[in-house]
């Protein structure tokens, strides 16, 4: 069974940058385009795994 993983959507305060990034728990990230620290996700969703079915 593989590790859980959530989907966390951030937007920077000091400069309104949105991403969306992949990780095993909800933990704050850095934004991409001024490098602002420690920005809580303002939204997280489970990542759903799926197996392909056999046909």
């Amino acid at each position: 069974m593989s590790e859980k993983q959530f989907i966390n959507y951030y937007r920077c305060p000091n400069d309104g940058q949105e991403w969306v990034d992949v990780w095993s728990c909800c933990c704050n990230d850095r934004c991409p385009k001024c490098g602002m620290k420690d920005i809580e996700p303002y939204k997280s969703q489970d990542v759903i795994h799926t197996t392909p079915r056999k046909v």
